[in-house]
């Protein structure tokens, strides 16, 4: 029966999009993608994950709830806004930036292959134990950050054309000798946001290619970790929608059994809640990684979190589409993180990925501007000679 009820909350969703005129492609459709991933995976495999089947059922009775909380800002704050023409800006311009990115994303892949992902999978899978988080990942993490934002400043500033193709080539060679899909996975659905957006391409094929590209990416990834036959493409979804949801049923099972769950009010950490409750729970909090947001929405608020919450995030949604036309770089940093990654990470995680972002793509603007007024001065300075 919540499973029924969990259907039709996303059947109401998507008829909502559809009456707002809303891609599917976009971080609306990508949460309700995500919302049913985390929810009919667990569901189906409740003997595999061990866990009671109360608090899946539970889950995905909250989950429920959130889909029609979602829905509610989509339909009562949703304004459409088209992407601004971009000015015409000269090849020769779009070629100098690239060849001026390239030492960056040489040195990231340098930095990946040594201190990369890849390093921290293969740790775990030989010893069992993850290595600690160092100086030099720290490094490799926020290289990766601004090579992001090289991209989507020349999304913004140039625009969508072939020679972006290059940068986005680019990040994928970083993913591919890194491992982690996370980072290139939202900027790949902004680049079809924008593809579709300036195009015209039909939902249908635009969704075909999305589809191919989360092949290709999760095939690599399965690749990396050594998976072979149909699970180098099909586990890590079975994964990703089995574990991602852990923490979140465990926060469930826990509020079920304790007579006072001590809630964070949106203040505290998920350390501090899982301090509060490892003597409730059974075995290590969320112990093979993943994170679902309605973990962090009970937490915070226990039953009523999910609706509070996705309801805001809804509105934050519908508000950020002003950006596309005011501030397009803004709108770019911010669905590139908080806007995708919103449904499976830690808030703190996602705006911090909003802040690095953000604060790459500050640099990259100054340096543009002190550079055009270099420009400016030497062509004064020319003309004062002549």
């Amino acid at each position: 029966m919540v499973a029924y009820w969990f259907s039709l909350s996303v059947v109401i969703a998507l008829l909502v999009l559809r009456y707002r005129k809303i891609p599917l492609l976009s971080p609306y459709g990508i949460f309700l993608a995500f919302q049913c991933l985390y929810n009919l995976i667990p569901l189906a495999s409740v003997k595999v994950l061990g866990l009671d089947v109360d608090a899946i059922n539970q889950q995905v009775f909250l989950s429920t709830t959130a889909n029609i909380a979602f829905a509610l800002a989509i339909g009562l704050f949703y304004k459409e806004y088209d992407f601004p023409q971009q000015p015409f800006v000269p090849k020769r311009r779009s070629r100098q930036y690239i060849l001026a990115c390239f030492p960056l994303f040489l040195i990231t892949c340098v930095l990946c292959y040594f201190w990369g992902w890849h390093v921290f999978v293969q740790s775990l899978s030989q010893s069992g134990i993850a290595l600690e988080g160092g100086g030099m990942r720290s490094v490799t993490a926020y290289a990766k950050h601004a090579c992001i934002a090289c991209y989507l400043y020349y999304l913004g500033r140039y625009r969508l054309d072939r020679y972006s193709m290059v940068l986005l080539a680019g990040l994928l060679v970083i993913v591919a000798v890194d491992g982690s899909r996370n980072n290139i996975f939202p900027v790949l659905v902004l680049t079809l946001m924008l593809w579709q957006s300036v195009k015209k391409i039909p939902t249908g094929k635009i969704l075909t290619i999305f589809v191919i590209c989360i092949a290709v990416l999760m095939g690599l990834r399965g690749v990396i970790i050594g998976a072979t036959g149909l699970d180098t493409i099909a586990g890590p979804f079975v994964v990703e929608g089995a574990m991602a949801p852990y923490s979140s049923i465990q926060s469930i099972y826990a509020i079920q059994h304790m007579s006072s769950p001590p809630y964070l009010y949106g203040i505290g950490s998920m350390g501090t809640w899982e301090k509060g409750i490892t003597g409730v729970i059974v075995g290590a909090f969320t112990p093979i990684g993943g994170f679902y947001y309605i973990a962090e929405a009970v937490a915070d608020f226990g039953y009523y979190g999910p609706v509070i919450e996705t309801f805001c995030f809804g509105w934050l949604l519908t508000r950020s589409e002003k950006w596309k036309r005011q501030r397009p770089l803004l709108y770019f940093a911010f669905i590139s993180t908080v806007g995708i990654v919103f449904v499976k990470s830690q808030i703190s995680n996602g705006v911090k990925l909003f802040i690095a972002v953000s604060f790459f793509l500050a640099i990259i603007s100054l340096l543009h501007r002190l550079k055009m007024l270099l420009r400016q001065h030497s062509l004064k300075f020319d003309n004062a000679l002549q």
